[in-house]
């Protein structure tokens, strides 16, 4: 198996480019870590970190399952792929992409110490990445979503990208640039038409449960390619409705007062003093 057994707390882990390390050993660490150098780390198999992992450059795939004591943070420039499970709240800042990463190390080193033309430089392949917790979006994360086809099957050439977010409770706030990728894609076709494109973005986005309810939108725009999305929730939003007054209900309505200054027109009179006719008709 390959990883540490065993990882202290505060531990710098720098990876260089092109290298991908992989974590395949069960590995419990003592406190949080962070990713450095511009090269992959890739948990393959089960960590647990108990404190806060902070991804400062480079990539980390989660191929395996990573469970968070407090928080996974990923900065601007930096990415989060694969298509395992994370266990806690994420915030990225970067790049979001399910699937996997190239192993572009192994790739130069089996073709003579080159890298194989036609193998995208940047980007997975289409996959699925499970979260249990919250995950937020940033304004400056860019989420790419590989559409390769419209086949259901978990991940490969002709599938589509799939972000889950399980548990009870458990909120996604979108934010930043949605980029969806057709063409370069590692390990895929790349040979889908946008109309197969559209009817893959409807079935990924059936894909995403959701347990409570989406936060109001500030200003509800479109997902359209190259749009931000830009949800959160406000007080401000939607403005309130001007209400209209209710009438009072009959019991509690008065009459206008009548006028004193004397009769009103057209209305009968009747004399001062009391007479023996009245000038008024008699009620029919």
């Amino acid at each position: 198996m390959a990883g540490p057994a065993s990882l202290a707390a505060g531990r710098a882990v720098d990876v260089r480019d092109p290298q991908t390390v992989y974590w395949s050993r069960p590995l419990v660490t003592d406190g949080g870590f962070t990713k450095t150098g511009d090269g992959t780390l890739t948990v393959a198999g089960r960590t647990t970190a108990t404190g806060d992992v902070l991804v400062r450059e480079g990539a980390l795939a989660v191929d395996g399952t990573l469970t968070l004591g407090t928080r996974l943070d990923v900065a601007p420039g930096a990415t989060l792929a694969g298509f395992g499970t994370i266990r806690g709240d994420t915030t990225v800042n970067g790049v979001l992409g399910a699937g996997q990463l190239p192993n572009y190390a192994d790739l130069i080193a089996n073709n003579g110490g080159t890298l194989p033309a036609g193998i995208p430089l940047v980007g997975t392949s289409p996959g699925t990445l499970t979260f249990d917790g919250d995950v937020a979006l940033s304004a400056t994360a860019t989420t790419r979503v590989d559409l390769d086809g419209a086949l259901q099957v978990p991940g490969g050439p002709g599938t589509y990208d799939r972000l889950v977010v399980d548990g009870t409770g458990h909120v996604f706030v979108a934010g930043g640039v949605l980029t969806p990728v057709l063409r370069d894609i590692p390990g895929g076709n790349n040979t889908i038409s946008p109309p197969a494109a559209r009817s893959a973005t409807r079935e990924a986005g059936s894909r995403v449960p959701r347990s409570r309810p989406r936060p109001t939108p500030t200003r509800p725009r479109s997902t359209r390619p190259g749009r931000r999305a830009g949800w959160s929730s406000t007080a401000g939003w939607p403005p309130a409705l001007p209400t209209r007054p209710r009438p009072a209900p009959s019991f509690f309505r008065t009459n206008p007062p009548r006028s004193r200054a004397g009769p009103r027109a057209g209305a009968c009179s009747r004399p001062a003093m009391p007479a023996t006719a009245s000038t008024c008709p008699a009620p029919r």
